[in-house]
């Protein structure tokens, strides 16, 4: 997405252009002090979207002594306009017409794949969707698809979102307090509202639980508690994926029986697991049917049992049919369950009911799995691997050719996340600027450069 910095320092000389912008473009502000914005009537069907400041909420365009750190403009249209931006101090205002100072790009903390659309959280904690909208599931108040990144609504400060298997609803955390707040399809509780009610716009998960990390599974999602770590779930619950000893479904959070203090939980496709705060050890429930618990058999459980190997572990990942995850003592990755397209890792399509170490022995920092395919970014330079199926060029390798060991995503990039869907799309974030990259699957405009084009290598978002 293209962004343009207006720089509003009295101090600098007055200069106006005409700026011609196109669909989805930022004009980004940064300031210190007071000021007050105006917007002159916009040509054919230029419309403001969202104004959102840093770590509070909406601002209206019009307004007198707003202190403001930074906040971001999006708008929509097809014309040139002028934009007025008038500083004020107490040496008296400055009017600075169309003051084009320089060209940006959105700066990601982490980007989140969901099925034929993605998310992602900027450098203030807004949050971004692109791709289908067909649901609501891009929180934009509409059901228009995107090509490029709009604003979700609310001018929430999230701290973190989520991707899951079906794609079509996502949870975020509050960052001022906590809370959940949902958006999407939510015709199973997972939005946990009380209801069985979409929404195509942020709504509070009910209970007012202030959460440290929440993910999102198939129709169901899983929460720890800040204040004492222990676990909640809600939603949909046929293979007893909630943890709470049952299988009836829940449309507002829930405790996981057991009290477990949790580090992590992972939601997949109908099983859960979370990582054990006291000591690592990795716990499970839901459906096992391909040995996707890591229990050494095909008996699902309705509330918590222990993955065998006894291994301390720093992260896990669930999907479709498998898990993944980071061993704590050195970075290794091992993998569990379905094994079709060589997800697993292991250069064969066996299926494992027990964790197995990823081949390569490569130490990684993140790791993630949805479905028939699997990435992580390697802690020692931030090299992107991936493995499995290679549909569409999901892998990154440049090829469509799928892979049963890790190959690295072409390219010289050095990513801190990175993020997998079960539509053949992956998403990562660039180190060094906080940029955001995607390939693979991009029917929908899920990759976010503009296009419906596929690739098979890195594209910039934007």
């Amino acid at each position: 997405m293209k962004a343009y910095k207006f720089n509003e320092n009295p101090n600098w000389l007055i200069k106006t252009n005409d700026y011609t912008a196109v669909d989805g473009d930022n004009i980004i502000v940064s300031t210190g002090t007071s000021i007050t914005i105006s917007l002159p009537a916009m040509p054919g069907n230029a419309t403001v979207i969202n104004i959102a400041k840093n770590n509070i909420g909406s601002v209206n365009v019009s307004g007198n002594g707003k202190k403001i750190n930074k906040f971001y403009i999006q708008v929509t249209l097809s014309n040139v306009f002028k934009i007025t931006l008038i500083y004020y101090s107490s040496l008296g205002y400055w009017v600075l017409n169309n003051s084009l100072i320089s060209k940006a790009v959105l700066k990601f903390t982490n980007l989140y794949c969901n099925s034929y659309s993605s998310y992602g959280i900027n450098d203030i904690g807004m949050a971004w969707g692109w791709g289908q909208n067909n649901l609501g599931q891009l929180g934009t108040g509409n059901f228009m698809s995107y090509s490029w990144p709009v604003s979700v609504l609310g001018g929430i400060s999230f701290t973190q979102l989520n991707n899951n298997l079906v794609g079509n609803f996502t949870i975020g955390i509050r960052g001022s307090d906590g809370t959940g707040w949902g958006w999407g399809y939510g015709d199973y509780g997972q939005l946990g509202t009380n209801t069985m009610t979409s929404y195509s716009s942020p709504v509070s998960v009910i209970g007012g639980i202030s959460f440290k990390q929440i993910s999102t599974g198939d129709y169901f999602s899983l929460g720890i508690r800040g204040s004492d770590g222990t676990g909640w779930a809600w939603g949909w619950n046929i293979y007893g994926n909630l943890g709470n000893g049952n299988s009836t479904s829940y449309s507002s959070p829930i405790s996981i029986v057991g009290g477990i203090s949790w580090a992590q939980l992972a939601a997949g496709s109908g099983h859960s697991l979370g990582i054990r705060g006291s000591d690592g050890t990795a716990w499970a429930w839901g459906r096992n049917d391909t040995g996707q618990l890591g229990t050494n058999n095909a008996t699902s459980y309705s509330s918590p049992v222990s993955v065998l190997g006894g291994i301390s572990w720093k992260q896990l990942s669930a999907g479709i049919y498998a898990t993944l995850g980071i061993r704590g003592s050195d970075g290794t990755a091992w993998a569990w369950g379905y094994n079709n397209e060589g997800q697993l890792g292991q250069s064969n399509t066996t299926s494992y009911s027990s964790p197995k170490s990823v081949l390569g022995g490569i130490s990684f920092t993140q790791i993630t799995y949805i479905q028939y395919y699997s990435a992580g970014v390697g802690g020692s330079d931030g090299t992107a691997w991936s493995w499995g199926s290679n549909t569409a060029g999901c892998l990154g390798d440049g090829t469509i050719t799928n892979r049963s060991s890790p190959v690295s995503v072409v390219g010289t990039i050095s990513f801190t996340k990175i993020s997998t869907s079960c539509t053949y799309h992956t998403m990562g974030v660039r180190g060094s600027d906080g940029t955001g990259w995607s390939w693979g699957y991009n029917t929908y405009g899920e990759l976010g450069n503009r296009t419906m084009t596929s690739y098979s290598s890195p594209v910039l978002i934007g």
